[in-house]
C-alpha cells in the first residue's frame, strides 16, 4: 500500500480545472453585468429618467443590433 504524505498537494484533473475556470468566467460576467446595471441606474437618475425606460431602450438597441 502506498502512503500519501500529509504534505502532498491535491492536483485537480483537467476536467476539474476547466469547470473551475468556467465558473470563474461566469462569475466575472455576472460581476460585470451587475456593475453595468448599477452604472445605468446612476445615469438614469442623473438624467431624471425612469430606470425601466432606460432598460427598455437598452433591450430595443440590443434587438436591433442582433437583427441585422
Amino acid at each position: 500500500m502506498t502512503e500519501v504524505s500529509p504534505c502532498a498537494t491535491f492536483v485537480p484533473s483537467a476536467e476539474e480545472r476547466v469547470e473551475r475556470l468556467s465558473a470563474a468566467t461566469e462569475a466575472k460576467k455576472v460581476e460585470y453585468f451587475l456593475s453595468m446595471m448599477s452604472e445605468l441606474k446612476t445615469l438614469a437618475e442623473q438624467a431624471n429618467l425612469k430606470f425601466e425606460s432606460v432598460m427598455l431602450g437598452v433591450a430595443i438597441s440590443g434587438l436591433r443590433q442582433h437583427s441585422y
